[in-house]
């Protein structure tokens, strides 16, 4: 670009980068802050007034521009840093107190969570995968069932048993934990017990009893179901009640 090219009112190119270096030389922040970003702040504050004056500026005018534009950029500076604007240069308390909390919450849970959900999901059995993964993409019950083509009841056994699975390896060497809390996606559902615990329904209490029949324990399948061995007897008596599929 040549020096010489006009811009307007009279001053050209030349002009502005004599203005910019003398704003630059004689303000008082001329230590402070990155030289390269000083030099577009103060030049783009001079050309925009001069862009924008609808008579000629004087010089002092469009140095006065420079010298407010560079005022900005190392306040703007300053405040990014946590240096105080009115008295120049100490710290501001709350920008510190903010960004270097007493007590800052440790990372481990958050690290661990992940490390042993990458560990165990490999464990999963796919179709137990498959099932976690339509819950977590649709977030509902009946449509993540439909996204894998399977009835209701067969998903929740799916849904159940994978959690299962998933606390027996979380809890490796110790006695599995149940679920901790009522799945939100479902807790308006019909088909839980007075402690908000997910009740069998018609079909799967109709699945587990061919599966006595054909000689399963009764405490295996109350296991696999996350239910007691008694609820599970008197489930298979037909002297509890399921819950009723919802059709």
């Amino acid at each position: 670009m040549s020096a010489d090219i006009p811009v307007a009112h009279g001053y050209t190119v030349r002009d502005l980068e004599h203005l910019t270096r003398t704003v630059l030389r004689l303000d008082r922040w001329y230590t402070a802050g990155d030289i390269d970003e000083r030099y577009d702040a103060v030049w783009f504050g001079i050309t925009e007034h001069l862009l924008t004056a609808v008579e000629p500026p004087t010089r002092r005018e469009l140095l006065n521009a420079g010298t407010a534009a560079s005022d900005a950029r190392v306040k703007d500076d300053m405040r990014t840093h946590g240096r105080c604007t009115q008295n120049y240069g100490q710290p501001m308390p709350r920008f510190h107190a903010y960004w270097n909390p007493a007590n800052p919450p440790s990372p481990e849970p958050r690290v661990v969570d992940r490390l042993a959900v990458e560990q165990i999901w490999p464990l999963l059995q796919p179709r137990q995968q498959q099932a976690l993964a339509a819950l977590a993409v649709t977030g509902d019950y009946d449509q993540a069932a439909a996204a894998l083509g399977v009835t209701k009841g067969t998903f929740s056994v799916l849904i159940s048993t994978g959690r299962r699975r998933f606390y027996a390896w979380w809890h490796e060497h110790e006695t599995p934990s149940r679920q901790w809390r009522t799945d939100r996606r479902v807790r308006s559902r019909n088909g839980r017990d007075h402690l908000g615990r997910q009740r069998l329904d018609e079909r799967q209490v109709e699945t587990y009893r061919e599966r006595r029949e054909a000689g399963e324990p009764v405490k295996a399948l109350a296991a696999e179901a996350g239910i007691a061995a008694a609820t599970m007897y008197r489930l298979l008596k037909g002297t509890a009640k399921p819950a009723r599929v919802m059709t």
